[in-house]
């Protein structure tokens, strides 16, 4: 972690998360502090509290001056999250990162990180399932 100064931050402070419910069982959270040598640094958490609910979230860093205009952005990055059925360690993720900003050539000094949170849409659910049987399927011809 470099030891010069955070020039700006998510929630105002170095470190502050910031909370996003996306609906249907799914949440974010996630903080991001940008350096002088233009280096946002953050960590984003993904956690699913449905069964079948696996989804790949989207983060992004974007960097605002005052007037709120886009100075830069970082480039997207994703979360893979599975259902909880298959356990806490898949289902509730946590990633640090470190990415370049990329510069907009607009808008004066920096001021405030805002973070984009949302969902990237796969059909996963299809081959949990499939995972789910293979477990449960030789347990009940056992039993059968």
């Amino acid at each position: 972690m470099p030891t010069w100064p955070v020039i700006a931050s998510t929630g105002g402070d170095p470190g502050q998360e910031v909370y996003r419910y996306l609906g249907s069982g799914h949440s974010m959270w996630a903080y991001a502090d940008l350096y002088y040598d233009d280096r946002v640094i953050g960590r984003t958490r993904g956690k699913v509290h449905t069964w079948f609910g696996g989804i790949v979230y989207v983060h992004q860093a974007i960097v605002v001056d005052a007037a709120g205009t886009v100075v830069g952005w970082t480039n997207p990055q994703t979360l893979g999250v599975d259902g909880t059925i298959f356990g806490a360690e898949r289902s509730d993720r946590t990633v640090f990162w470190n990415e370049p900003l990329i510069r907009s050539g607009m808008g004066g000094p920096p001021v405030r990180v805002m973070m984009n949170l949302d969902w990237e849409f796969q059909a996963r659910a299809i081959g949990q399932i499939i995972e789910v049987v293979k477990v449960v399927a030789p347990v009940i011809a056992a039993l059968v």
